[in-house]
């Protein structure tokens, strides 16, 4: 029977030192030449420009959809039992508060009369 020492058979398996070292030493060069931020310091920057870039781009998308509903709403004279309700009166609200002091007459008025339809 032979008797086999786990030393030995891991010793057989495992890579030569230099040949690991020479791996490493190709890694790192691949590595730096894709141009990875190896700088703590410089990676947090880099991690706030991404998290900036994307919270504006969802608040921006965000801001043009609300937009979008409130003109949908306004337009569409929804109920008041309606989901949208809120956002029609937000939107009344804001053209009453941009309205010209001789202009708001007729605003209330319209807003009326559409109320009363």
């Amino acid at each position: 029977m032979i008797n086999f020492k786990p030393k030995k058979i891991k010793h057989l398996f495992s890579p030569h030192q230099n040949v690991l070292l020479k791996a490493r030493k190709e890694f790192l060069e691949e590595y730096d030449k894709l141009g990875f931020v190896t700088n703590q310091r410089e990676a947090r920057i880099l991690v706030m420009q991404h998290v900036l870039k994307y919270s504006f781009f969802f608040v921006s998308l965000l801001v043009i959809l609300s937009v979008g509903a409130m003109v949908y709403a306004d337009r569409a004279d929804v109920p008041y039992n309606h989901p949208l309700y809120s956002l029609k009166k937000a939107n009344e609200n804001i053209q009453v508060q941009l309205a010209s002091p001789a202009d708001a007459p007729d605003l209330y008025n319209r807003l009326a009369q559409r109320r009363i339809d």
